[in-house]
């Protein structure tokens, strides 16, 4: 897994949320900070601080935060390293380098806090081009055994690529249940007709049907009944994700998320 950190105490929660998550499972942590060159302008921009200045005190944050995790987590295969540039690129470079099963990014729900990590969980999460989840700020780590993927109508039409949630949830052995919104009024939808139906084959899972005027809160409701231990959604252009993770609402809703939300892509290869 791939873990981002700004070595704010959003993104040590998250570290420990990974490192708990990848000792029940046996997966590895590679720890990734990525920091720009601050610089004055004027008639030629020069660095407020010596870029090796900055690397020598980045790495040795890095040091100090592996060999800690190292000694309460032993055994554990953890690694980490510092990198110069925007976040979400290194962490893309790192995702096409390493194809790690997902990214890990601390969810501070706000993007006004001056730590990179709350205003990068978004684009994280839109991207990246493997699984996000982004973590809660207080979210304490249980065993995965539920997830609750949200889909809408043209999801269960067709086109929804839900390998990478299939091959996590083989991985972890937990459950999956499908939640789906629909407009009061609207025409039910036939699960067992759906090409969503043909995509899973003998997986086993359950439906649940909603009829709500606001997609993001009936979802979050649903899940917290199920019990669910991830919400897994899927970015495209309409439906459910447009209205969880719009522009104008993406703060608001990723605060009210009591979960790990696990966010997919619409496009595999």
């Amino acid at each position: 897994m791939l873990v981002a950190t700004d070595f704010s105490e959003v993104a040590t929660h998250a570290i420990r949320y990974a490192c708990e998550l990848a000792a029940v499972y046996n997966f590895s942590i590679h720890l990734v900070h990525a920091q720009m060159v601050p610089v004055t302008f004027g008639d030629a921009p020069v660095p407020i601080l010596p870029m090796g200045e900055m690397q020598q005190a980045a790495d040795a944050q890095m040091q100090e935060l592996v060999a800690g995790l190292r000694r309460n987590f032993p055994g554990l295969d953890i690694s980490g390293e510092c990198y110069l540039g925007e976040v979400i690129d290194v962490l893309t470079d790192c995702c096409t380098e390493m194809l790690p099963l997902l990214a890990v990014l601390g969810n501070s729900g706000s993007a006004d806090e001056g730590a990179w990590l709350g205003s990068a969980v978004l684009n994280g999460v839109r991207r990246l081009p493997c699984p996000v989840l982004a973590v809660p700020e207080n979210y304490a780590f249980r065993q995965i055994q539920t997830i609750c993927l949200a889909c809408d109508k043209e999801d269960l039409a067709g086109g929804l690529q839900i390998g990478s949630l299939l091959a996590l949830q083989r991985k972890l052995n937990a459950s999956l249940q499908l939640v789906t919104v629909r407009e009061p009024g609207s025409e039910a939808i036939n699960i067992e007709e759906s090409e969503l139906k043909r995509t899973l084959g003998s997986q086993l899972f359950s439906l649940q049907e909603l009829e709500a005027a606001d997609v993001s809160e009936a979802v979050h409701a649903a899940a917290r009944e199920m019990n669910a231990d991830w919400l897994a959604v899927v970015p495209h252009r309409y439906g459910f994700f447009t209205s969880l993770f719009h522009k104008s609402q993406t703060k608001a809703i990723l605060h009210q998320s009591l979960l790990p939300v696990l966010a997919l892509h619409a496009v595999e290869n």
